[in-house]
């Protein structure tokens, strides 16, 4: 809670610094992404009620500026490709936790951010196992509820699956039986 206490006033400038298409791809580097992990696993915390943070900033208002610049990596995905253990490792897994959030929006955007990454990475055969493993550990199980959601989650879904079957034929069956 104190290192997420400390890093609040920073999140909306590197909202803000990893959208600007002048500064993204001096920004986005390991540390930046390694940064990102952290604050996305607080987010998880905080989604999960086993973090606090101080009233002037709510919950959500954390975890909306995190997501925001987890998508804005999405919608530049070739700065994903020197970094893709990173992603793998640090990004997905407070990703997929963020897909079970009990706030709808929250679980969708979370969905569609994972879903993105890792079809990139699988499309670039970047960490393909370490993507596997996320995608095996935390969307698998998920999935039939992932399937009962509104709209667009199944479509999220539906295409990260479809990727996954095409990047590793063996996953077919993985999804079949899930």
């Amino acid at each position: 809670a104190k290192q997420l206490r400390q890093w609040l006033p920073l999140t909306s400038v590197l909202a803000q610094l990893s959208g600007s298409p002048a500064l993204r791809s001096r920004i986005v580097q390991a540390p930046f992404l390694s940064f990102l992990g952290q604050l996305l696993s607080h987010c998880q915390a905080l989604d999960c009620h086993k973090t606090v943070v101080e009233p002037a900033v709510s919950h959500e208002e954390v975890i909306t500026t995190a997501l925001t610049i987890a998508e804005s990596l999405v919608l530049h995905p070739n700065l994903l490709v020197g970094c893709g253990e990173l992603v793998a490792k640090q990004l997905l897994p407070p990703l997929g936790g963020l897909i079970g959030s009990s706030v709808v929006e929250t679980r969708v955007v979370a969905m569609k951010i994972f879903a993105e990454m890792c079809c990139h990475l699988l499309a670039q055969d970047i960490e393909s196992e370490s993507v596997a493993a996320a995608i095996d550990d935390l969307i698998i199980p998920q999935s039939e509820s992932l399937l009962l959601e509104a709209e667009p989650a199944p479509c999220f879904l539906l295409k990260l699956l479809g990727s996954y079957c095409e990047a590793k034929p063996s996953a077919a069956a993985i999804v079949q039986l899930a």
